[in-house]
């Protein structure tokens, strides 16, 4: 069949869920519960004038896999076995904590996995065979909380789930002399955060040293929470966050914020830029020498042009 509705029917006529559009492809209904025992009704309902065959399977779901899991504790898996199947890791934790979780050892192909309060969800993200991650967050109220695994589709397979306890981001301040800070984040999903004066108008640039087992993004946050200029991705070889201009006089901070479960050491450094430096230069007239004195400047020539002309220009030593 080329294009079709399929929908599910209680005994008494009423419908079961929404009506699912299917193509050649097909399509996968995931799990309903029933409300009532007796006889229910599939009905397919091709478009048009469509005629043709279709193979429908029906799976008897069972209750989802479900154990427990510990902040800070071991990994535990997860195994779903028929399509439909979720799989839960329950945890009680107390107002205010703060959990991150790896999500490794994937055979299903593709699951989205949430972190819930009842019936809210706090986070989730889309996980593959190559694993992932779901990143720090601060757990509302106290009480029970569960990680609930859908595969997608009608996948099956195991997940591994790990369960931190992140403590308080690494807190400290940073001086704009180019000194090193040095900085260990030791639970995956730990920012670090370091605090210095701006004032409107100030330039700074951040270079980050190498060594850190992953990447991590970097910025300059103002007094109102804005990142100045958005934020750099900076991998293990380390990198520079170019010239940011502060835009209101008060406290600000320089955030660093690993991505995905990987933890380690690095060290930071904040330079104050001054102006730019502004040369002359004359086309055809004697070669002007410029120079730089700290990371993130750059340097200005001007000269007069003239409509009609070509440049070209030199550049050496």
């Amino acid at each position: 069949l080329a294009q079709s509705t399929v929908t599910m029917y209680e005994p008494d006529g009423t419908r079961l869920g929404a009506t699912s559009f299917v193509g050649k492809s097909g399509l996968f209904v995931d799990g309903r519960e029933l409300p009532e025992s007796g006889t229910y009704t599939i009905v397919v309902d091709p478009y048009g004038d469509a005629v043709g065959a279709m193979t429908l399977e029906l799976y008897d779901v069972p209750d989802d896999a479900a154990t427990a899991i510990v902040p800070g504790g071991p990994a535990v898996s997860l195994t779903t076995t028929v399509p439909g199947q979720n799989a839960r890791a329950t945890f009680t934790a107390p107002s205010g904590s703060r959990v991150s979780v790896r999500l490794a050892g994937v055979t299903i192909k593709t699951a989205n996995v949430a972190l819930m309060k009842g019936g809210t969800t706090l986070t989730s993200t889309i996980v593959g065979t190559s694993g992932g991650f779901l990143d720090v967050q601060a757990l509302p109220i106290a009480g029970e909380y569960a990680l609930v695994v859908n595969p997608q589709s009608s996948y099956t397979g195991t997940i591994a789930l790990t369960l931190y306890d992140v403590p308080a981001d690494v807190a400290g301040s940073v001086a704009a002399d180019g000194s090193a800070v040095p900085l260990a984040l030791n639970v995956p999903g730990q920012n670090a955060r370091l605090g210095f004066d701006g004032r409107a108008g100030d330039r700074f640039v951040v270079n980050v040293g190498s060594g850190f087992p992953g990447s991590a993004y970097v910025s300059i946050v103002g007094p109102t929470g804005a990142a100045l200029g958005g934020r750099t991705l900076v991998s293990s070889s380390g990198g520079l966050l170019d010239l940011r201009t502060v835009e209101s006089n008060g406290p600000h901070e320089l955030l660093i914020d690993p991505q995905g479960p990987a933890t380690g050491s690095l060290s930071v450094n904040l330079y104050a830029v001054p102006p730019d430096p502004s040369h002359a230069i004359v086309p055809g007239g004697s070669p002007v020498t410029v120079s730089t004195t700290t990371p993130g400047q750059n340097a200005r020539l001007t000269f007069q042009g003239t409509a009609g002309r070509t440049m070209s220009l030199l550049l050496s030593n």
